[in-house]
C-alpha cells in the first residue's frame, strides 16, 4: 500500500527550468528558446513568478520526441524554412511573431513600408 506521499508526488508535475534546458543541451540562451517557441512549437512553459518560468518535463520530452530523427528530414526542414523566410516581404516573420510576447518585448530592426 502507497503512502501518502508517494500518491502526492505521482500527481504533482515535474518541472524544469532554463537552466535545465541549457544543461541538456536544448537551448543556449534565451534568444534561442524565443525562436524555438515562436518558429519549431517548443512548449512557452510558465510563470511562478514574474522572474521564474518553468516547463513541464513531460511536453519537453514529447517535443523532444516529435523532432525529426534523420538529418535528411532536418536538412529538408532548414531548406523549407530558408525558402519561407526569402519569399516573406521585409517585416513580415516579425509581423506574424507580434512585437509583444510572454518573453517580454522583442527587439527588432523597423522594417521600410
Amino acid at each position: 500500500m502507497s503512502s501518502e506521499t508517494e500518491i502526492g508526488a505521482r500527481r504533482l508535475p515535474s518541472y524544469v527550468r532554463f537552466r535545465d534546458l541549457r544543461n541538456a543541451g536544448i537551448v543556449d540562451n534565451w534568444e534561442q528558446l524565443r525562436n524555438l517557441v515562436a518558429d519549431y512549437h517548443f512548449p512557452p512553459g510558465m510563470l511562478l513568478s514574474p522572474n521564474t518560468r518553468v516547463w513541464d518535463i513531460k511536453d519537453v520530452r514529447a517535443w523532444l520526441a516529435s523532432r525529426p530523427s534523420d538529418c535528411g528530414a532536418i536538412v529538408w526542414l532548414h531548406a523549407a524554412l530558408k525558402r519561407a523566410e526569402r519569399s516573406d516581404t521585409p517585416g513580415t516573420r516579425q509581423e506574424r511573431r507580434g512585437t509583444e510576447s510572454e518573453f517580454g518585448r522583442i527587439n527588432s530592426k523597423t522594417s521600410k513600408p
